[in-house]
């Protein structure tokens, strides 16, 4: 089914809903911080919460939260958590009617951190470990060193490999998991099965244009092995950059500036270090002044780490060293995901459409996909695309431009079929010459039954607790040695918050009456 929107996706009717506060102002995204909003309005039912999508800066398109993460709700308050997608910026609530309103505070995010949402409901930080359990602590890259398949040897740059060198020097820090180089590779293509974190340019086996879209520069892919019920290791990562130039002919050109002065093409050293920064679990911020900024624009450099920045590799880290054992590569062929970052270029030349946002939001029965367009010239259509890993796509539906809106675009189309448990989803662009272009991939979880959540995990202070149906009686906590250390006495509806900081670093077993188990580690 194809529907059409003149305006906003969200619809033009009056606001009746009002926001007078946030707070706090101030708050870090996927680490379990919570913001409560305050206003009038809101109903008595749930609703929406969107917050800004840092995928396109400040402003444009909003990013919806699940409703796992609303953790109250009344007709003047909201307590929300902070998800790893959100941007900073302003906070829009749309109550059950449809009637929405926008924040006048803006939200600052000082850093995101990559969450997982595992079949079971469970959502997770991803835990780094000694890839090789060498003792080196962290992450071998090896350079790319071939021109094989039109591709371009990295480590046979001399100026590229020197701001590689220095884009990997800037994360090493004492104490933390570090990445460093160490020898070469043929390997052209990202796979989990190589048991090689490559660092290289694109090839035509790896085409940027064709496999993402002719804006984007780099990208950074992260692998998960399961270990235990509730964790996942980032196993290992693969980093590549665009070719230099237009080696395809198909527009999607770019002139680095390897350094070590200023230039004005697109700085290589600040997009390895954005690209590193995703290896290390970060997520993009909508800040332009950050490096995790999803954006560079040319001319302009981004080499150091703020403090924020340094924050939030340091928050993985920290959970990473509680983690037992921390530093031994679990292994095992088990249930994985694919995480994906990409880090996109600005001025990179004509686009046959220009992406201004793309949102896969999970109904009860079906999943809304909305993408909006301006600048649209010479294009011949698009294909709704859906993956079960996140890798391989297949086309589920085409969707013909629509040349009424003066070259802009407002779509939207519901897959009425969509998969069980974890999905991702992305809109392929075709002009008439032939050539292709990419949204940013979305990743939707559809419920598989599962009848009790628990976030964050690892927990710092506050665990949530979250059911499909009222709690049948206590919530008890059990430490590694089986002893009950906490317990809930029949928490209200389906949610609890249990302050857990006065629990001991360790990893802990959580049940209900009703019979579930679910682990978590403080």
């Amino acid at each position: 089914t194809e529907r059409r929107y003149a305006a906003s996706p969200y619809g033009g009717r009056s606001l009746a809903p009002s926001i007078s506060n946030l707070s706090p102002l101030t708050v870090n995204a996927g680490v379990g911080d919570e913001v409560t909003i305050t206003g009038a309005g809101f109903g008595a039912a749930p609703g929406d919460v969107f917050f800004d999508n840092p995928d396109d800066g400040p402003g444009g398109a909003f990013v919806a939260v699940g409703d796992e993460d609303i953790l109250a709700w009344s007709d003047t308050e909201i307590t929300v958590r902070v998800i790893s997608n959100a941007g900073g910026g302003r906070v829009l609530v749309r109550n059950a009617s449809g009637q929405q309103a926008t924040s006048s505070q803006q939200l600052r995010i000082r850093y995101a951190v990559t969450n997982l949402t595992l079949t079971s409901g469970a959502i997770i930080t991803p835990l780094l470990i000694d890839d090789a359990a060498d003792g080196n602590g962290g992450y071998a890259f090896a350079v790319g060193n071939t021109a094989a398949n039109g591709g371009v040897s990295l480590a046979g740059n001399p100026a590229a490999l020197a701001a590689l060198n220095r884009a990997v020097s800037t994360w090493q820090t004492e104490g933390d998991f570090s990445i460093y180089l160490e020898g070469t590779t043929n390997l052209q293509t990202p796979s989990r099965d190589d048991d090689v974190n490559i660092v290289a340019f694109g090839s035509n086996v790896y085409d940027f244009d064709t496999e993402l879209g002719n804006g984007t520069v780099g990208i950074a892919f992260s692998y998960y092995n399961a270990c235990g019920s509730s964790e996942f290791e980032v196993s290992g990562a693969d980093v590549l950059f665009r070719r230099n130039g237009d080696p395809n002919g198909r527009g999607g050109s770019v002139n680095y500036n390897f350094g070590p002065g200023d230039g004005s093409g697109t700085d290589f050293e600040s997009v390895a270090l954005h690209e590193f920064g995703h290896v290390h679990q970060l997520k993009h911020v909508a800040d332009p002044a950050e490096v995790m900024s999803y954006r560079i624009t040319n001319g302009t450099t981004q080499r150091s780490l703020s403090t924020d920045t340094r924050a939030g590799a340091d928050f993985v880290a920290q959970a990473s060293l509680a983690y037992d054992p921390p530093i031994i590569n679990c292994g095992g062929d088990f249930n994985q995901e694919r995480g994906y970052q990409t880090f996109s270029m600005v001025n990179g030349g004509i686009l046959p459409v220009v992406w201004l946002s793309f949102s896969a939001i999970s109904r009860e029965k079906e999943v809304e996909l909305h993408w909006r367009t301006s600048q649209e010239e010479n294009n011949a259509g698009y294909l709704v695309e859906r993956s079960v890993d996140g890798f391989s796509f297949e086309t589920i539906a085409e969707v013909a431009p629509d040349v009424n809106q003066g070259g802009r675009g407002n779509y939207q189309l519901n897959d009425q079929q969509p998969l069980p448990g974890t999905s991702y989803y992305r809109i392929a662009q075709d002009d008439f010459s032939g050539a292709r272009t990419f949204t940013e991939i979305r990743r939707v979880v559809r419920a598989q039954g599962a009848s009790v959540r628990v976030f964050p995990n690892p927990v710092v202070n506050v665990l949530h607790v979250v059911a499909a149906a009222p709690f049948a009686g206590d919530i008890r906590i059990f430490d590694a040695l089986g002893r009950e250390v906490l317990a809930v006495r029949r928490p209200e509806a389906r949610q609890a918050r249990i302050d857990v900081s006065a629990l001991a670093s360790g990893r802990y077993v959580l049940r209900t009456e009703s019979g579930e188990s679910l682990t978590f580690v403080r």
